[in-house]
């Protein structure tokens, strides 16, 4: 079958180049017919399509009468996707290819053009299949994009002589603007999945979530927004606060501008206006996120609706059952603060993770990074995503005292499902894990234990920053029949003497900026869970948590 008939078969043709009147010389020509194939190929939305446009460019001027385009498989093998010249059944003899295998085979694996001629006197093997679509020259050249194989791309002639040496240069630099512009359809697909995953997840979630740019104007806003607030709102940078009970705008407004000249995560409760046009309590939290030289490049933010529990009955006296002795304020505001900066303290670090995991995956799109690292940056987040979820119910349940659940859990995989999260805390920490088999399974429930664990590591990781050769240690180890202990050791400076003794009440804490909050909600978890805990006796540096939790009957 000839260039034309299959064309005539259906596939695209390009129309002839039409050479400027300067292009008087062979190599001006060719100047221009890679201009023009250049100028195709940046603005073309089709793999296959693009090659045969190429083609249809460059054949008639070079006198081509076949082009081959493989693509790398997932199996590691070669793809014939895109070719013309040869019959179908041609096609479906050379449709698969081992790395190694004919000339293109041997082109992807070593990474090196071949230009094969004699074809039709040879007994080489390797040039049977060309040989057998009667071809005379034939050049083949790898599709590379830095040191990423894409597959190759061959062109043939039947009849006609070798390649020389210029025109073998041309068909390379073709090679590599259709190797570039592969990677950029590809790049930009991936992007588009990136994106459109990321908003499948933030729509299926109960939360309010937002992302603005560097400069706090708002891009995206998923439906809960609109559902709750009962209007289409704006995207202006600013206007969102309309939104917000007048008494609460100000600090809101003040806040946010911080976050957005210092880079500190944004946290605030307030009041936002429901379409019943009731004001509910929510809690607003933003995370920056960076790119790899720790620039800004958008907030990823959430709100999430606490009202129910600012407002159910009993509240102020569950506010000091979680606060425990002596902290209690008789004021509603004070209950209301202390309960929102609890569930703030516990929700930071999944919705943290969350934005770190897509940011992660957002720069892997723009570098040309593996789709499947992409993909696990997205599942990381969207893990996060319903952790904090489950931890907010787990509050909720808390707070309300509603009837304990336990179930059996394994204290290896809940450690290993928090990896995520824990990279995110001090990169440059070392975690040594030493979990005796024997006490792995326990009774209690997951979400809290991780609520806890995520506590003690946080604590240690942030002990831990500035320090030279950081270390974070937990181990799971039996304290008796009844009893597995967990604990969280770290290197660092250790807890001052004077906040030993209030250690584990509310708002006690040791560190700069801290809430002092959780290692309360610590304590009242896993007296809940059935177990204790404390801070073992200090050691020549750092300090080392532990928490018991029943171990399973017959374990």
């Amino acid at each position: 079958m000839s260039v034309e008939t299959e064309r005539a078969a259906g596939e695209a043709k390009a129309e002839p180049a039409k050479l400027p009147d300067y292009a008087s010389t062979v190599a001006e020509k060719r100047l221009a017919l890679l201009a023009d194939a250049a100028a195709r190929l940046l603005v073309a939305q089709d793999a296959r399509t693009m090659v045969h446009e190429v083609f249809g460019l460059i054949g008639r001027p070079l006198r081509l009468d076949v082009f081959f385009n493989y693509r790398l498989a997932d199996n590691g093998g070669l793809k014939l996707v895109a070719h013309a010249g040869i019959s179908p059944e041609m096609a479906v003899a050379g449709e698969v290819l081992a790395l190694g295998q004919a000339v293109c085979g041997r082109v992807a694996r070593d990474r090196v053009p071949a230009h094969a001629t004699g074809i039709q006197t040879s007994i080489d093997p390797q040039l049977a299949f060309i040989k057998a679509a009667g071809l005379t020259a034939y050049a083949c050249t790898p599709m590379q994009v830095g040191d990423r194989l894409l597959g190759t791309l061959g062109f043939g002639r039947r009849g006609g002589p070798e390649f020389t040496v210029d025109e073998l240069s041309f068909l390379r630099t073709i090679t590599a603007y259709v190797a570039m512009a592969a990677e950029r359809l590809r790049a930009e697909e991936a992007l588009a999945e990136s994106e459109n995953w990321f908003r499948t997840i933030a729509e299926t979630l109960p939360q309010i979530i937002w992302s603005t740019l560097p400069d706090g104007h708002t891009d995206y806003r998923n439906s809960r927004w609109y559902e709750f607030t009962g209007e289409a709102g704006t995207d202006d940078a600013d206007g969102w606060t309309a939104a917000l009970h007048p008494d609460d705008r100000s600090d809101a407004w003040d806040r946010w501008h911080h976050s957005l000249a210092t880079g500190e995560p944004y946290q605030f409760e307030h009041r936002l206006r429901h379409h019943s046009g009731q004001y509910r309590w929510v809690l607003g939290t933003a995370t920056p996120v960076r790119n790899a030289a720790g620039e800004i490049t958008r907030w990823m933010g959430s709100c999430t609706d606490i009202h129910e529990m600012v407002e159910a009955n009993g509240m102020a006296n569950d506010a000091v059952i979680l606060m425990h002795d002596g902290l209690y304020q008789d004021t509603r505001a004070s209950a209301v603060s202390s309960l929102s900066s609890a569930i703030a303290h516990e929700l930071n670090q999944p919705l943290a993770t969350a934005a770190n995991s897509i940011a992660a995956a957002s720069l892997r799109l723009r570098n040309g990074g593996d789709p499947e690292r992409v993909s696990r940056s997205l599942d990381e987040a969207m893990d996060a995503v319903f952790l904090a979820g489950d931890v907010l119910r787990r509050l909720r349940d808390l707070i309300e005292r509603r009837p304990h659940n336990p179930q059996a859990l394994s204290l290896s995989e809940l450690i290993d499902s928090l990896a995520p999260v824990i990279r995110n805390l001090n990169s440059a920490a070392h975690l040594a894990i030493n979990i005796d088999a024997g006490a792995d399974l326990c009774v209690g429930d997951g979400v809290q234990i991780k609520q806890v664990l995520l506590n003690l590591i946080r604590n240690a990781a942030s002990a831990l920053e500035g320090r030279p050769d950081p270390v974070i240690t937990i181990t799971v180890e039996p304290q008796d029949e009844a009893f597995t202990r967990v604990g969280v050791a770290d290197n660092g400076a250790g807890v001052p003497e004077p906040v030993r003794a209030r250690l584990f009440e509310p708002f006690n804490s040791s560190s700069e900026g801290g809430l002092g909050v959780g290692l309360a909600i610590c304590k009242t978890v896993i007296e809940q869970n059935g177990g204790k805990i404390w801070l073992e006796e200090a050691t020549p540096e750092g300090a080392r948590f532990c928490f018991t939790i029943p171990r399973k009957k017959g374990a």
